[in-house]
């Protein structure tokens, strides 16, 4: 055997090198890049808790307490005038991207690559969890990904029965643990990765394992401390959006699954090496359960939106990077089977980042346009829509003003789909209550209405005509005059000062 001609030492240098310089590329894109929406909304949340604001009462949504708390630096960060927005939500998220990738570097050491597939292989994964996410940088869905891939990793070497340090298991375990109370619906991922080794080892043993044990310890520690800050998540949040959540979704997320999975996993599943019991083919195996958990959980709620299929791409584009992680590319141009091992891995990573950059991002120029019409007045604004995706980074502009509670009208299809059933839902007058008096609070000089066409061409909620079936908001609304279009909204500007 040929001896290596780098020492251990440089070897961790160029590691150390390698992220430094990933790790300042990601930063430099992504604080000049727009921020997402629904980021925007829980760091815009978490800015006005800082200020003394209550999670459920001054900001009102169906999101878990964690979505929120996990951008609390980003939002500290804000405050200082010579630090963006941009940038101090990057900065709080690269963090999280920092500890799930020294967690997953460490558990690397114990899959028996070489120094150079080490380096490659760690280089790789940290660019995919980076830069895959594009304009879904930040939104829960990627947090949850990259920090549940180094406990797929730990629950491969319990696969492959070779042992792990109790201290870096328990780590990856806390990693997880944190991930999951996110978005607990997530559980499911972990769960196929459990299921997966259980069918291997066939021993309950597993169970009592320390990175499933810290798992489990820290998502019940975290929701038992979430619901001692904020019961009302727990007793009046999460019953609306049990009851109304449900016809919010997307039409078309089957084809949207086929679309992302099919090729993604595909290719993970069908270009790598998939039998035996090295750690390698155990890591590869679990990233497919973890892959399939995600896509299942995917199928189960029934949206189908970019930012929920990020996990499945995430995870499946980690797996495509463990199936290249011991190929001799010196050989590859020799094995017929390497060389379509490598040409398909590589298809499949570039049709997902190619998905990447081209779906969910916001219309430049429809954020340009709702821009132009608040600078004609004093800032205050409202979006009255299903969905905030246009324009609603512009809340975290401080020359601007958001004058709801609300960052959006999620439960207002489960209203009008109830209305229409000839079912009166308890939750319909305090909701329509609850936006006139954001109106009547607030003031605002601009109100966009979102007037939605779907993909059939058929006109979405009227939302105008819903909301002055109650005469009070009728009232309100006599203070506002159609302005003008700024598609896809109607504009309506305040006529009163009182």
């Amino acid at each position: 055997m040929t001896a290596n001609p780098l020492s251990k030492p440089l070897w961790t240098t160029l590691n150390i090198w390698t992220a430094c310089v990933i790790f300042a590329a990601a930063f430099l894109y992504y604080a000049h890049q727009p921020i997402n929406h629904d980021t925007a909304w829980f760091m815009y949340a978490a800015r006005g808790m800082l200020s003394g604001g209550t999670l459920y009462k001054d900001y009102i949504d169906v999101n878990a307490p964690l979505a929120y708390l996990m951008l609390v630096p980003a939002a500290a960060l804000s405050e200082f005038s010579f630090i963006s927005n941009e940038a101090a939500l990057t900065l709080n998220i690269l963090a999280y991207v920092l500890v799930a990738w020294l967690l997953a570097a460490a558990v690397m050491r114990n899959l028996g690559l070489t120094a150079r597939g080490l380096l490659a292989t760690r280089a790789a994964l940290l660019f995919v969890m980076c830069f895959l996410p594009q304009y879904a940088f930040g939104q829960r869905e990627h947090v949850f990904a990259i920090l549940i891939i180094p406990y797929a990793m730990a629950a491969a070497l319990r696969f492959s029965n070779k042992p792990l340090p109790v201290w870096l298991a328990v780590a990856c375990g806390i990693a997880a643990g944190f991930a999951v109370s996110i978005k607990l619906p997530y559980a499911i991922v972990p769960a196929f990765v459990e299921a997966t080794v259980l069918l291997r080892r066939r021993s309950w043993y597993i169970v009592f394992t320390p990175d499933l044990m810290a798992l489990i310890a820290t998502t019940v520690a975290i929701n038992l401390i979430c619901y001692a800050l904020y019961p009302v998540y727990w007793t009046d949040i999460l019953p609306s959006a049990a009851a109304l959540y449900g016809p919010y979704d997307n039409a078309w997320f089957l084809a949207d699954a086929l679309l992302l999975m099919v090729p993604l996993f595909g290719a993970g599943l069908f270009a790598g090496e998939y039998r035996g019991r090295r750690p390698l083919i155990g890591a590869r195996l679990m990233l497919v359960a973890a892959t399939l958990g995600a896509f299942a959980l995917f199928i189960l709620q029934r949206k189908g939106w970019p930012h929920h299929a990020l996990p499945i791409v995430l995870l499946a584009n980690a797996l495509f990077v463990f199936n290249m992680a011991d190929l001799d590319m010196q050989r590859v141009a020799r094995k017929l089977n390497a060389l379509m091992r490598a040409g398909v891995t590589l298809c499949a990573m570039a049709f997902a980042f190619y998905l990447a950059f081209t779906t969910g991002n916001v219309d430049p120029n429809m954020q340009a346009e709702v821009e132009a019409r608040l600078k004609q007045t004093d800032g205050s604004f409202y979006i009255m829509s299903t969905g905030n995706y246009p324009a609603f980074p512009l809340a975290l502009n401080r020359s601007y003003r958001w004058t709801s509670r609300f960052p959006q009208l999620i439960l207002l299809p489960g209203l009008i789909e109830a209305d229409a059933r000839g079912v009166k839902s308890p939750y319909e007058a305090p909701f329509r209550t609850a936006i006139r008096e954001d109106l009547e609070r607030g003031k605002p000089a601009t109100v966009f209405v979102y007037m939605p066409v779907d993909a059939g061409g058929i006109p979405g909620p009227d939302m105008i005509n819903w909301f002055t079936h109650d005469p009070a908001f009728a009232r309100e609304w006599q203070n506002y005059q159609y302005m003008g279009d700024a598609p896809p909204f109607a504009v309506f500007g305040r006529v009163t000062k009182g």
